[in-house]
């Protein structure tokens, strides 16, 4: 089933943006903590990851009910593009709440 372009660059606009959000908020944690902000910039860096973790984790789902409809050779190629980004963000976030939730110990890896 072919798409239009303007649906592609629709649907791409729409990732972008919920994209921009959670790495817009990481940037400006960081920023804040090169500046050595009192303001707690390190809870804007966790709450973009939390979000990219959630973000990625229904982005994930849609794709899944989407391969389960057409397959995978009947999805386009961005579309392929997105469903690998945002699993790497579901890996990245599902990693970050197990450890805000501290399932896994904050130092784990010094064991």
């Amino acid at each position: 089933m072919p798409i239009s372009k303007r649906k592609m660059w629709i649907e791409l606009i729409i990732n972008g943006l919920l994209l921009i959000t959670p790495l817009l908020l990481i940037i400006n944690g960081i920023a804040g903590l090169a500046e050595n902000d009192p303001n707690h910039p390190d809870a804007l860096i966790l709450m973009g990851v939390l979000i990219l973790g959630i973000l990625g984790l229904v982005m994930t789902g849609l794709t899944v009910f989407r391969l389960f409809n057409r397959g995978w050779h009947g999805i386009a190629l961005y579309q392929k593009l997105l469903a690998i980004l945002y699993f790497v963000c579901l890996i990245i976030g599902g990693f970050e709440w197990l450890l805000f939730t501290e399932t896994i110990p904050p130092n784990w890896y010094l064991h």
